[in-house]
This record gives C-alpha cells, sequence and structure tokens, in this order.
C-alpha cells in the first residue's frame, strides 16, 4: 500500500512530491523511528495512507527527521544483514530515495523563503 505526500509554497504550487510506500515507513518505524511522529503529523496517518488533509509542518522536525532517516535506516538495514553499514549509507546517500529528495526540497524551499513551517497534504 501507498499514498501521495505534497508540498506546497504560500500559493499552493508544488514544492514538493513522493509517491510513499509503506515498505519505507515500516522499516523506519521498525527501527524505533515512526515518520509521521517524527515530523508531527501522527494526526495525518490513516492507517495504510494518509487521510487526506494538509498540515503545517515545522522545518525543525523535517531536519529531525531526515537526519534519523539518513543515520539510523543504514545501520537498521545493515543489522538486519543487508550489507556493510557504510556501503549501505553510501548507496542510501548516492541514490536520494524519494523520501530524501522529498525532505530536502521540503528543508531547500522553507530555508530559502525564510520560512519556519511548510503545508504538506498527505493522501
Amino acid at each position: 500500500m501507498g499514498f501521495d505526500i505534497m508540498a506546497e509554497d504560500l500559493e499552493g504550487n508544488e514544492v514538493a512530491y513522493h509517491r510513499a510506500y509503506m515498505g519505507g515507513f515500516r522499516m523506519m518505524s521498525e527501527q524505533g523511528y515512526a515518520w509521521f511522529t517524527l515530523i508531527d503529523a501522527n494526526d495525518c496517518y490513516g492507517g495504510v495512507s494518509g487521510n487526506g488533509t494538509t498540515k503545517k509542518i515545522q522545518l525543525r522536525n523535517l531536519k529531525y527527521a531526515l537526519e534519523i532517516l539518513l543515520r539510523h535506516i543504514p545501520i537498521g538495514l545493515a543489522n538486519n544483514g543487508f550489507g556493510d553499514e557504510k556501503d549501505l549509507r553510501d548507496e542510501f546517500n548516492d541514490r536520494k530515495p524519494q523520501l530524501k529528495e522529498f525532505m530536502d526540497k521540503c528543508i531547500n524551499w522553507c530555508e530559502k523563503n525564510n520560512q519556519e513551517e511548510i503545508s504538506i497534504y498527505f493522501g
């Protein structure tokens, strides 16, 4: 199962889009880091998808979630026998998975526009 998340600027234009699949979020949760919790959006989680709401997400929460994503996901994969932690971290960073790219775009937009939050739709 999956769902769509889309960040919008102040005029409602798309800043970033991600077709999310629950496998990646489940893997984060198994490491003890639920993505919706990290960005303070549990109220937007609908079980197997978003619940169709839009919420303003704080820049600090996006930065923290990205830090957790980069630091802990490769460790979790390595601990579960998927390869060497350094190799996994390098591959993870080099390939720029969609979720990382989504968060990077949101963070960059906030910083470029001196905003402390961005609207994200969870569908």
